[in-house]
C-alpha cells in the first residue's frame, strides 16, 4: 500500500494552481508568503494523498524485501551444505 503518485501530482498541481504566478520576490514578506504558499500546498496535498500508516510496534522498520531475498538464498545454500556436508570439495561450501 503506498501513494498513487499519478494522483498526488494531479492534486499538487491543481494546487499550485491556486497560488500566485512566480515573480521576482524583492521584499522578505512576499519570499515568506510564497514559501508558505508551497509549503501548505505540499502539506495538504500530502495529508490526502499519502495513506496513514499504523505499523505494529512489534515490526522490524529495518526489514526490507531485500533482506528477505537474501535471507531466502542463505537458507537454500545451508540446506544443500548441510545434505552434501561430507563431500567437502562441493561448490554450495565456498558460497555458504
Amino acid at each position: 500500500m503506498g501513494v498513487d503518485w499519478g494522483t498526488f501530482k494531479e492534486a499538487l498541481e491543481a494546487w499550485l494552481n491556486k497560488l500566485p504566478a512566480p515573480t521576482t520576490l524583492l521584499s522578505e514578506c512576499k519570499f515568506q508568503d510564497a514559501v508558505n504558499g508551497l509549503t501548505d500546498a505540499l502539506q495538504y496535498t500530502m495529508c490526502k494523498s499519502v495513506p496513514k500508516m499504523h505499523p505494529s510496534p512489534y515490526s522490524k522498520w529495518w526489514w526490507s524485501k531485500a533482506l528477505l531475498a537474501l535471507k531466502k538464498k542463505k537458507n537454500k545454500l545451508s540446506a544443500i551444505s548441510y545434505k552434501f556436508h561430507a563431500m567437502l570439495d562441493l561448490l554450495s561450501h565456498n558460497e555458504h
